[in-house]
């Protein structure tokens, strides 16, 4: 049994490598090592389900059921941002915050619907944070506050500009001692790759 179901949308191959090489950079500019993509590589976390109660096969069908009325849609990266959030773990080194750095990602209806029956599926059953920031991580791990404030400056002005289609969802298992597993459920208004009305752009007003 797995601890965790994490319900991720991940870039293609390209820009997955080009992601990773930001993350590499920034891990050795800091030395933050410890990035939160080291195991399922670049991705946004749509919902993260913890306390498992239900098998991996009953979580694909439900993420399945979704997936089935979805169609694919664009999703947009536009530079670097951040937020801090309080530690109540305590963490690696004891610090009170900590510090996300992350690729942005333009609000997009598609996304923000997409999280929304998601959470509606599993939400009585597990508690999910309703409060969705989609991001690509670039480090949350080891970064006290000189690191981030630095980070901060330093990216100021950096700029990242790529989309990238949603064609479905992933869903990444993570337990202790256990070897992760990986699903790809792929949106049933695509089931050959393209769709009949083409691809949703989810733009909100006043976005290119």
């Amino acid at each position: 049994m797995f601890d965790t179901v994490i319900l991720q949308v991940r870039p293609y191959a390209k820009l997955k490598r080009d992601i990773r090489s930001i993350i590499k950079d920034f891990s050795v500019r800091y030395k933050v090592y410890r990035d939160a993509n080291s195991m399922s590589g670049p991705h946004i976390t749509l919902i993260d389900l913890s306390g498992i109660t239900h098998t991996y096969e009953d979580i694909a069908d439900r993420a399945r059921q979704i997936a089935n009325k979805t169609e694919p849609f664009k999703a947009y990266i536009d530079g670097i941002a951040s937020f801090s959030q309080l530690n109540r773990k305590g963490g690696p080194i004891h610090k009170k915050y900590n510090y996300v750095i992350y690729l942005k990602i333009v609000e997009n209806d598609y996304l923000l619907d997409l999280h929304r029956r998601l959470v509606s599926k599993f939400g009585k059953e597990y508690a999910i944070h309703k409060n969705f920031v989609p991001h690509i991580t670039i480090s949350h791990k080891d970064l006290d506050t000189r690191k981030f404030n630095k980070a901060l400056k330093e990216f100021k002005h950096f700029e990242f500009k790529r989309s990238f289609t949603v064609n479905g969802i992933w869903l990444y298992t993570h337990s202790e001692g256990i070897k992760a597993k990986a699903r790809y459920v792929k949106f049933g208004g695509n089931r050959s790759g393209t769709s009949k009305k083409g691809i949703n752009t989810g733009h909100r007003k006043g976005v290119v």
